[in-house]
């Protein structure tokens, strides 16, 4: 990742002082591996209020109008199983 803005606001330092950044990132993987909860499918998608993973039912995915605009511009990926499934075929 890149993040570039412009430093020209800050305030100037001190001879000999160095300025030092911090980003403050949240991130999910949805795991693909065959033995993970929901490693087939696209849905439930990781939410940052969620407690758990996969969501119980006291956990509610937003739905507001940006979360919808999301899963529509970013979700419509396919899933692809890329590692065959461990568990014994279920007969």
């Amino acid at each position: 990742m890149t993040v570039r803005f412009g430093a020209g606001s800050f305030p100037p330092l001190r001879q000999g002082w160095v300025r030092s950044l911090f980003l403050d990132a949240t991130g999910y993987a949805k795991d693909g591996e065959p033995n993970t909860a929901y490693s087939a499918t696209v849905a439930p998608l990781p939410f940052h209020a969620m407690t758990n993973y996969p969501p119980g039912a006291q956990d509610r995915a937003p739905e507001d109008a940006a979360y919808r605009e999301y899963l529509r511009k970013y979700q419509t990926r396919p899933s692809y199983q890329l590692i065959p499934s461990l568990a014994p075929p279920m007969n």
